[in-house]
């Protein structure tokens, strides 16, 4: 789990410098190379992003995708300590 935390800790400072909407590669034009039904979209690139209406702003999602994964890594991380076991 502290692996974890710190790869979305890492998410959380680079993803918008490496996918944001300034980004290095924006996940924008990475998810519009990929024009097939939803389906195959989410098969050939399977990511949250894809339920972003407007994907000209994804920063807030990028954050709040690091966000997610460091509440899950830290709950994680509290649950063995809540267990009787």
């Amino acid at each position: 789990c502290l692996v974890y935390s710190s790869a979305f800790t890492v998410a959380l400072r680079q993803n918008k410098g490496l996918l944001g909407d300034t980004g290095v590669t924006p996940a924008r034009e990475v998810l519009e190379r990929h024009t097939a039904r939803w389906w195959r979209r989410l098969v050939q690139a399977p990511t949250v992003l894809w339920l972003a209406r407007d994907r000209t702003r994804l920063n807030r999602w990028l954050d709040g995708v690091a966000y997610a994964g460091l509440a899950t890594a830290a709950t994680l991380l509290m649950v063995p300590l809540a267990s009787p076991l």
